[in-house]
């Protein structure tokens, strides 16, 4: 199993969503890179005004780069690390990968790292005194990913495989960590919000886990 992180700039948040520009390494179970790649993308559809804000990747700087379909994916079955890579960049590079496993590192952060103020990716390169990369550009958020995975196998003692396993079994969460009730316990909750959030749906395994128990 090739061992995969992974990052997709995109087109926007609603649908249809196009890739523009994409990277990853593949590295092996001590996090050295074996092989890396990163392109910019040409999606076939206009990028939205808001995440050419984020990402700085405009219409023109890809009109002449290969379509996703040109692309040539990493082979076999692959183990897909990324940010919220669950949610988000999975059903992107579902179409072009077997995909048998995932590890997400906004899981793990959330797990081991619960005093950072959130866990956005550029939040936690600098709450880890992590090498600074270009932020919201794939290429910079992959080294960014491999350097927190870096520093959580040394503060936690455990192997990345020990990582990969620990980010997929499901853990009881004690207090919210987010949004208006943030520093609540869950089991505090008001039933009205618990029955929004069960329905409200694409939630971490973590807490997806937690709001079923209760």
């Amino acid at each position: 199993m090739k061992l995969i992180i992974i990052d997709f700039e995109t087109t926007g948040l609603k649908d249809p969503i196009g890739v523009v520009e994409v990277a990853w390494v593949e590295v092996d179970h001590s996090l050295s890179i074996i092989s890396e790649f990163d392109s910019l993308v040409k999606p076939g559809i206009p990028i939205a005004e808001g995440a050419e804000g984020v990402h700085g990747i405009s219409d023109d700087m890809v009109a002449e780069e290969p379509s996703i379909e040109d692309i040539k994916f990493p082979t076999g079955e692959v183990c897909l690390i990324g940010h919220n890579v669950i949610n988000y960049d999975k059903a992107l590079a579902d179409p072009h990968m077997n995909i048998v496993a995932c590890c997400d590192t906004l899981v793990l952060a959330r797990r081991l790292l619960p005093n950072c103020e959130n866990h956005q990716l550029s939040t936690l390169q600098a709450y880890c005194e992590l090498p600074k990369t270009l932020a919201h550009r794939a290429p910079g958020d992959v080294r960014t990913v491999l350097n927190l995975l870096e520093y959580l196998i040394e503060g936690s003692g455990m192997s990345l495989i020990q990582l990969i396993n620990y980010s997929n079994t499901p853990q009881l969460l004690e207090y919210v960590s987010f949004g208006k009730h943030k520093g609540k316990k869950f089991s505090e909750l008001p039933k009205s919000y618990l029955h929004w959030m069960r329905n409200a749906g694409d939630w971490d395994i973590d807490i997806t886990h937690t709001i079923n128990s209760l």
